[in-house]
C-alpha cells in the first residue's frame, strides 16, 4: 500500500492514534489513552472506583489469558478455532465492565462493526490481530504509530477509508495502463461457458465474455455468483470461510 502510495505522489506523515470510550451517551463511564493517567481517569470519581480499578487489572490478565491462547492455538493447528470471543471472555472470567468498556468499543472501532456482532467474532483471529498490532500496551496507549497520508483534501488514517481524491489517482493509472473501468454495474453472476470462457452477467441482463476473472468479494459472495458453475473444490473452500455478521 505505502509502495502505491509513493508511486501515485502521495504525501505520508507519521501520527499517533488513540482510544476513548464514553458509555450512555456520556452518562456512564469514560475514560481515554491519548494522555496516560489523565485520560486513563478522564472522570475523577473513578480513582476511588473498585470496578474500575478491576477493569484496569483485566488488561494485563487479557494480555497474558489472549498470549497463552494464541500460542496454544498455534502449537495445535488441528484445535478447533471456532471459539467466539464471547466464549473465550466467558470461560476466562472476565466483567462485563472489561467488555462494555474496553474490549466491544474496540472491537466495534478496529472492525467498523455494531456492538453486538463484535463478540461473535472468532476469538482466535481478534487476539491474533490484536498480537499482531500491538494492542495489548492499553494504559501506555492502545495505537502503535501509523502512517497518515496527506493530500490538499484529505487525510488517510492507515483504515480502510479511501478518499475521492485517492481512487481517481489510481482510476488515471490503470486507464493509462490500457484498463477499463466500469462502475454501477453489478455483476449477477459468474459462469464458464461451454469452449472455457469467463461469462459476466450483470443486472441488466447482458453478459460479457472474458478470458480470465478475478472475484475480489467476501467468500460467501463469491460463491453466490458462481452459482451452480461453482466446483466441489470452489463450494469446499469458499463455504469454509465463516463471518460473525453480514
Amino acid at each position: 500500500m505505502m509502495e502505491l502510495f509513493k508511486n501515485l505522489g502521495v504525501d505520508m506523515e507519521v501520527s499517533d492514534t488513540s482510544f476513548s470510550v464514553s458509555l450512555n451517551n456520556g452518562r456512564g463511564y469514560e475514560w481515554g489513552t491519548r494522555n496516560g493517567l489523565s485520560s486513563l481517569f478522564a472522570q475523577k470519581r473513578n480513582i476511588l472506583n473498585p470496578y474500575f480499578w478491576h477493569m484496569i487489572t483485566e488488561f494485563n490478565k487479557f494480555k497474558e489469558d489472549a498470549l497463552k491462547y494464541i500460542e496454544e492455538m498455534e502449537r495445535n493447528p488441528d484445535t478447533d478455532r471456532n471459539e467466539t470471543l464471547r466464549e473465550f471472555l466467558k470461560s476466562h472470567g472476565y466483567s462485563t465492565l472489561f467488555q462494555k468498556a474496553y474490549l466491544v468499543p474496540a472491537c466495534s472501532s478496529i472492525w467498523t462493526c455494531p456492538p453486538d456482532s463484535a463478540l461473535n467474532f472468532s476469538a482466535y483471529s481478534v487476539l491474533s490481530f490484536c498480537r499482531n498490532h500491538h494492542l495489548f500496551q492499553v494504559a501506555r496507549r492502545l495505537m502503535p504509530q501509523r502512517f497518515l497520508v496527506i493530500t490538499t483534501v484529505f487525510i488517510y488514517s492507515c483504515m480502510v477509508w479511501l478518499h475521492t481524491l485517492l481512487v481517481d489517482q489510481v482510476r488515471a493509472e490503470l486507464e493509462q495502463r490500457g484498463c477499463k473501468i466500469r462502475t454501477s454495474c453489478n455483476v449477477q453472476s459468474v459462469s464458464t461457458s461451454e469452449d472455457g470462457c469467463i461469462l459476466v452477467t450483470t443486472e441488466d441482463g447482458s453478459q460479457e465474455v472474458f478470458d480470465r476473472c478475478i472475484l475480489a468479494v467476501n467468500a460467501p459472495d463469491a460463491l453466490r455468483l458462481l452459482g451452480e458453475d461453482a466446483t466441489s473444490d470452489e463450494t469446499r473452500v469458499l463455504g469454509a470461510f465463516q463471518y460473525a455478521y453480514r
